[in-house]
């Protein structure tokens, strides 16, 4: 079982030879009930921004003071962050071997980020919260899946870039100059070009709006009435960068993040076939180089009694 999930050196099996308690510490901290704990303990922690003074307020541009109940569930949810860590700590081996992870640092950095915040909070040494962006970054450094999600994230950043970023602002750019130069001869078109495209900035803003398809109707139905000929230059716009760029988005996110999975799941079985491959050398206590049915059928028994 501690093979299956990756756990060959630090798993229950290697525990078993220690004091009953990293053993129980070990069940509680990994169990399904103590994860879910964990997730709604960061949901509530980032709602409370809600009932929360604002930060320009306690910044001491208003008087503002957060309620007590606030400050006490703030207080329970980094108590669950801290417990957390002290029992995988402790029976993770100790200070050195948590933090020789890079993830488990940076989950530990957080919760004394969120602790020192919390404790200038109430004690009126600094009213600017300034660890609120930081509350849900617990999820991706507390869970596997979520932080795998999360480390696909500057790969796609940087294919994005190259196959949407770029082409999108030199198609902005394009469609900028050319309805600047057709709306500011056009007979009739004065006041509509200078409130849409009466420079370069002005008409690249305009047209990013138009992207999004935000300000449809005050620019390409204003722009039809004063010429019909125009919704050819705004249909050939919306189709270059609304459809077919928003189409290439989301084909390099699938990609990315599927290239991703499939480079995972190799990880995953090189770390599971050699975790197996340690658990078969404990089992094959007479080293024949195999495990027979009655050994095996004994094991599951001790394993998992209630499934007989």
């Amino acid at each position: 079982l501690d093979a299956y999930a990756g756990r060959a050196s630090h798993g229950l099996h290697s525990l078993l030879d220690g004091p009953a308690y990293k053993r129980w510490l070990f069940q509680v901290q990994t169990a399904d009930l103590w994860q879910m704990i964990i997730i709604i303990a960061n949901l509530i922690h980032g709602c409370l921004i809600a009932f929360e003074s604002q930060t320009w307020a306690t910044a001491g541009l208003e008087e503002g003071t957060d309620p007590l109940w606030v400050k006490m569930v703030e207080a329970v949810c980094i108590s669950i962050y801290a417990a957390d860590v002290t029992m995988k700590m402790n029976y993770f081996g100790g200070w050195k071997d948590y933090v020789s992870k890079e993830w488990q640092r940076n989950y530990l950095s957080l919760i004394a980020l969120f602790g020192f915040d919390w404790l200038l909070s109430i004690t009126g040494l600094c009213p600017l919260r300034f660890s609120r962006p930081c509350r849900l970054f617990i999820l991706p450094a507390r869970h596997r899946d979520v932080r795998r999600l999360a480390g696909c994230m500057p790969k796609m950043a940087v294919k994005l870039f190259d196959t949407f970023v770029l082409p999108l602002f030199l198609g902005i750019a394009f469609f900028a100059v050319l309805c600047g130069r057709l709306y500011g001869w056009m007979p009739g078109a004065e006041s509509y070009g200078a409130k849409h495209f009466n420079s370069i900035a002005r008409s690249m803003h305009s047209l990013f709006l138009l992207s999004t398809l935000d300000n449809f109707d005050p620019l390409v139905t204003e722009a039809f009435l004063l010429n019909p000929w125009s919704i050819v230059v705004f249909l050939a716009f919306i189709c270059s960068t609304s459809f077919l760029l928003m189409s290439v988005a989301l084909g390099v996110v699938f990609d990315t993040y599927f290239e991703d999975h499939d480079q995972t799941v190799k990880d995953e079985e090189k770390k599971e076939k050699k975790s197996l491959g340690k658990a078969f050398e404990k089992l094959d206590v007479e080293k024949r180089g195999k495990i027979n049915w009655q050994e095996f059928r004994e094991m599951m028994r001790n394993l998992r009694p209630h499934d007989q």
